[in-house]
């Protein structure tokens, strides 16, 4: 081999190996790219699902004084409002969630609002009655909260499919 075919050889192979390089460089970015983006979609479900988590835990909860209980968050007119500030809040959050969730929310907020409207809450002693009238269907609407909650956890981490799916299917709730 002469010394022109050795600097050829050695120059074709070092373009070769940084052609190689550069291409498997941009395969990395890209991957690395993905991944922090997965990551941080993934950490803002996660943030906007414990604000659910927040909302259920505080419809779970019921008062009693000598008679029948009453949902914690129709115990004064005060409680009602702080909560209906936290859900309004959570709603907001509602791109982060499923369509399933954002429904149930949506209705549960629908709800509320429907119950104030027709009742007006005018003092603590009538939303306490409203609250033991109306706790069974709290509680219904937080245990199915809940239990789309736990189905959704199980792909929290599943971008793909939540990309695919979130906005498709909508429901229409009547508001009195």
């Amino acid at each position: 081999m002469t010394t022109e075919e050795i600097i050829i050889t050695i120059l074709s192979s070092s373009l070769v190996t940084s052609f190689f390089t550069a291409y498997f460089q941009r395969l990395l970015q890209k991957s690395d790219y993905k991944l922090k983006y997965f990551e941080k979609v993934t950490e803002r479900r996660l943030h906007a699902y414990e604000q659910v988590i927040n909302i259920t835990s505080l419809l779970k909860v019921s008062t009693k004084e000598k008679e029948k209980p009453w949902s914690f968050i129709l115990g004064s007119i005060d409680i009602y409002h702080e909560f209906m500030v936290k859900l309004a809040t959570t709603v907001l959050s509602n791109i982060w969630y499923s369509d399933d969730l954002r429904n149930k929310l949506t209705e549960l907020n629908i709800f509320l609002k429907n119950l104030e409207t027709e009742y007006e809450f005018s003092n603590d002693l009538e939303i306490q009655e409203i609250g033991k009238q109306y706790r069974n269907d709290i509680r219904k609407l937080s245990n199915e909260i809940s239990t789309i909650l736990h189905r959704d956890f199980k792909n929290l981490n599943d971008i793909d499919k939540f990309n695919r799916k979130t906005g498709k299917s909508s429901k229409v709730f009547l508001v009195k």
